[in-house]
This record gives C-alpha cells, sequence and structure tokens, in this order.
C-alpha cells in the first residue's frame, strides 16, 4: 500500500515499516501502481520505476491514462486533445495510435494483454462496450448500451480475466453490471436507487467493494466477498468505526482485506485510513494521508476466449 505524505511516496508492506520510495512536487497526485507493482504513475505525466523517472507522454489533466497488462511496461490512454486512443511505452518515447472507435470513453487492457475493452461511439453511433486487439483491431461489441444517455465506466476486469464489471448509470437506477466473456452472459451484479461509484474489484481473489450512495454520510461502502453476503454494508457491520464518515473504498490487498478512506466530510483531501476483513474486523493503519492507493500484484489470469461472438442488437 502507498500513500503521499509531506512531499514523499510512501509504502508500507506486510512488515508494517513505511518507506520512502522517491520525492515527489505535490501531495495531491492520482498514484496508480502497475499490475507487478513494479512501477508507478505518480500522476498522468509522471511514471517512475527501476529505470528512473520519466514523462508518460500524457497531460497531468488526463485521467484516462492506465497501465498495460500484465506486465505494465506501457500506458493507454486517451489524448485530450483529439480523444485519441494511444499506446505509449513507458520506458522510452514509443506511441502509437490505436483507436477503433469514433468516440473513446474510457478504455483498458484484458489481464493477459491481448485485448483492450473500451467503452463508447462507433462510426455509426453505436454506444457500448468494445473488444480489440492490443493494437486496436478486429474490433467487436461485446455489451449494445440502446440509450447513449446512460453512460457507462468503471471498466474492471476480475482477477482471472473472465468478466468484465461496469457501471451503467439510468435516471432511476445504477448498475454494475457483469459480464463473462465465453458466451457474453450480462448480469446484474448490483442494482440500487443510489448513485454508484468507486468500483474496486479485487486482483487477487473474487472479492468486489463500492460506494452506494451521495459523498456525504448517507452514503456507504458494499462489499462482497469470498466469506461475506453480497453487498454487506461496511456501516452495519459489528465494530464499525464510520458511524457518520464519508467512506471510500480505495482496493483490495491479499486475503480479501480492503481498505477504505475516511473522511469527516468530502471525498477529496487527507483521510483516516483503514483496513477492514470479515476475519480481522477494522484496523486504522493512518491518519491524514492523501493520494492512498494499493499496490498488490495481479494473480493467475486466463487468455481470452478463443471465439467471442458479437452482442446481439437490442
Amino acid at each position: 500500500m502507498s500513500w503521499i505524505q509531506d512531499g514523499q511516496l510512501r509504502v508500507i508492506g506486510d512488515d508494517g515499516v513505511p518507506r520512502c520510495l522517491l520525492r515527489i512536487a505535490t501531495d495531491t497526485s492520482a498514484v496508480r501502481w502497475s499490475p507487478t507493482g513494479q512501477r508507478v504513475l505518480v500522476d498522468p505525466h509522471t511514471v517512475a520505476g527501476p529505470e528512473g523517472t520519466r514523462a508518460s507522454g500524457y497531460n497531468a489533466t488526463n485521467q484516462t491514462v492506465s497501465w498495460s497488462q500484465p506486465t505494465g511496461k506501457a500506458l493507454l490512454g486517451i489524448t485530450e486533445a483529439k480523444g485519441e486512443l494511444t499506446w505509449r511505452d513507458s520506458t522510452k518515447d514509443d506511441r502509437k495510435a490505436i483507436s477503433f472507435l469514433a468516440r473513446t470513453d474510457e478504455a483498458v487492457y484484458h489481464p493477459a494483454g491481448r485485448g483492450i475493452v473500451a467503452v463508447g461511439v462507433d462510426e455509426s453511433g453505436i454506444y457500448g462496450v468494445w473488444l480489440a486487439s492490443n493494437r486496436g483491431e478486429n474490433r467487436k461489441l461485446i455489451a449494445r448500451i440502446d440509450d447513449p444517455t446512460t453512460p457507462v465506466s468503471h471498466l474492471t476486469f476480475s482477477v482471472d480475466g473472465t468478466t468484465l464489471y461496469f457501471i451503467h448509470d439510468h435516471a432511476d437506477a445504477h448498475h454494475v453490471h457483469a459480464l463473462q466473456l465465453a458466451g457474453l452472459i450480462l448480469t446484474d451484479y448490483v442494482t440500487d436507487p443510489r448513485p454508484i461509484s468507486d468500483l474496486a474489484v479485487s486482483t487477487t481473489d473474487s472479492s468486489v467493494a463500492w460506494r452506494a450512495g451521495r459523498c456525504d454520510g448517507s452514503g456507504s461502502v458494499l462489499v462482497t466477498t469470498p466469506t461475506t453476503s453480497p453487498g454487506t454494508d461496511l456501516r452495519s457491520v459489528a465494530g464499525s468505526p464510520f458511524a457518520s464518515s464519508t467512506i471510500q473504498p480505495i482496493g483490495w490487498l491479499s486475503d480479501a482485506r480492503l481498505v477504505i478512506a475516511a473522511r469527516a466530510s468530502g471525498c477529496d483531501g487527507p483521510a483516516d485510513v483503514w483496513i477492514w476483513s470479515n476475519t480481522g474486523g477494522f484496523e486504522q493503519i493512518g491518519a491524514g494521508w492523501t493520494s492512498v492507493s494499493v499496490r498488490t500484484p495481479r494473480g493467475p489470469f486466463q487468455e481470452l476466449p478463443a471465439t467471442i461472438e458479437e452482442a446481439a442488437p437490442g
């Protein structure tokens, strides 16, 4: 796990000893670790790793940047000026334009690295979730969204790469959908009248967390783990310390342990940091931390199915 404090990117491992990895210019960076935990996006513009620190090629305000899979040797992002999906080497200046839609809203790699899933609109105006090769070729529609005013976001794969999770917002209901790539079986994993955000899918097991409700004391964090009931509300769990604070899921450590940021109010800024598990309960590990993130290498994954059909119309 990592956080930013006093101009330092700090990490803490299983031994519980905090260490400074590097000094940075701001305490508000959106830190994102590569799938192996060997490289880190300090912010969308700056990548650090064994080779040192260098510019990523993306603007510091670009929130679409994500890591390639499974090694994290490259970056995927949508350029702010042209809306173009681009691949960039994270260690040198190589760049490729790989757009396969007329408009791309969000894109991520499949864990095996041979495919990219994106949400957006094609040349004929069809809005949905699409799959292409890791160079933007052989595009297929895998989930058609009939109403383009109901946005899809938070594309996230299960640890094994067999299921794609995403948030789908309707006017009167909000969903987390689970799309099994084999057979394109789409199910409602979560349905809630409250807004859903901060979807966090474990990279080591089947655990999933999300925030339901507004960014205030009325919202909550719900979880599903191998040992809990689906949609367990962490405000209602025995011993919960979150009586009125704003809580946000950050990500999963191993053994179904969830990292949670708690604030007196609001969604940003310094937070008290807790770890929860169904077996260990709640434990506070930090206070006043910013840019908290999880550094956990991804577990075993499967390749894409040999055959994936296109989604049926409607």
